[in-house]
């Protein structure tokens, strides 16, 4: 294998091919394959990336890694693979592994199913199956080529993280705890931020017919000095104007995005809030959940009821990737209803390549001024 250093010029040679195969059985035989490309492991490649940026590494940028990504094969079932593992390497020679799903590579498991749909192999709605599969590919160079089939070792070239070090103890010490704790790195929303959120989520909702409404959440990233560890904090919504809407959807235009764009470029040019970004999403599903399941069933013997139309489609998923692009740590807020019409909202957050619903805190306030002593700048050199 050749020489990877994870800089300007590193020549990165392939290890496997990686294969999705799908199925119309679970148990069943092959109806198509698809190969993985560099794109399919973009959320691989990045959800490692946040993974060493949480071990007290902020200032290593993306493109300064070398990332290796090497199967997890199936017991005694080699090539079939269990879930794979992604290895960063910065320049100093630090190695963060990071295993993930094979659920991660889902977007080309949805491009075999397009074609079985296409050849008559499967029917709209219908289930289909998939496995992933790595052969060793030797003396092969990478090509660069984000389409082109994935490879094992590959290099990486992106802007460089801009935060602010804040010791992430006294937030939480003052902070209101929600949602599923499951390691996650800390999201945090003050409350004016939680407040725009819900009036620019929910606004839509009011409307008839109802329609999908929302806002950018901007705020910083911020590293730990004490533990290393990486968290965001939210400070403001900014409304989606000029979007068009529906029921189920929310198309962002031009004028939209000059507004959003206008309002985080005036927080970058002041010099305290200069490391301002788009941290999340916050939007509203103004729509009933689906009723007449089986838990409706038992319904007044729940103290709470678990039927609700807040939960992350797979236009969310695009949706989110194309605001939060290289962003891992980036959230997406929903607000909706549940099926005895209460207001209900959950916080979502990247995850083997999907939005899966995490934990998050409400704190009165944020000070962007670093603190006598301490802090690194956003324009800091490592």
């Amino acid at each position: 294998m050749g020489k990877v250093t994870g800089v300007e010029g590193a020549v990165a040679v392939a290890e496997y091919d990686f294969t999705v195969i799908a199925k119309v059985e679970a148990d069943g035989p092959e109806a198509t394959r698809e190969a993985l490309t560099q794109a399919d492991l973009a959320a691989a490649r990045e959800e490692a990336w946040l993974a060493h940026l949480r071990r007290g590494r902020p200032n290593v940028p993306l493109d300064e890694l070398a990332v290796r990504v090497l199967p997890q094969y199936k017991p005694g079932a080699e090539p079939l693979c269990s879930g794979l593992v992604v290895e960063v390497t910065d320049g100093d020679g630090n190695t963060t592994r990071h295993e993930v799903t094979i659920e991660v590579v889902s977007s080309a498991a949805g491009r075999a199913s397009q074609r079985m749909l296409a050849e008559g192999a499967l029917k709209p709605d219908q289930v289909y199956y998939y496995e992933v599969i790595a052969e060793p590919r030797l003396g092969a160079a990478a090509p660069e080529d984000e389409e082109a089939p994935a490879i094992g070792t590959f290099t990486v070239r992106h802007a460089p993280l801009r935060y602010l070090s804040r010791p992430l103890r006294p937030l939480i010490e003052k902070a209101q705890a929600f949602g599923v704790e499951d390691g996650w790195p800390p999201v945090f929303i003050t409350s004016e931020a939680l407040e725009q959120a819900i009036l620019f989520s929910r606004r839509g909702g009011a409307l008839n017919p109802p329609v999908e409404s929302g806002a950018i959440m901007l705020g910083t990233v911020i590293s730990c000095p004490e533990t290393g560890e990486l968290g965001v904090v939210a400070t403001e919504a900014v409304e989606f104007k000029y979007a068009e809407a529906t029921n189920y959807a929310l198309f962002c235009t031009g004028e939209t995005w000059a507004h959003v764009q206008a309002v985080r470029q005036a927080r970058q040019a002041d010099p305290k809030t200069q490391t301002t970004q788009i941290v999340g999403t916050a939007h509203g599903h103004p729509f009933p959940p689906h009723y007449g399941q089986s838990d409706c069933r038992t319904c007044d013997k729940r103290p709470t009821c678990t039927l609700t139309s807040v939960f992350p489609s797979t236009d969310d998923l695009d949706f989110s990737r194309s605001i939060l692009p290289r962003a891992p740590w980036g959230f997406a807020h929903i607000f909706g209803v549940d099926a005895r019409e209460a207001e209900v909202n959950a916080l979502f957050g990247f995850r083997n390549g999907k939005l899966m619903e995490r934990n998050w805190y409400v704190i009165p306030d944020f000070e962007w001024t670093e603190p006598a002593g301490g802090g690194c700048p956003a324009d800091k050199k490592p």
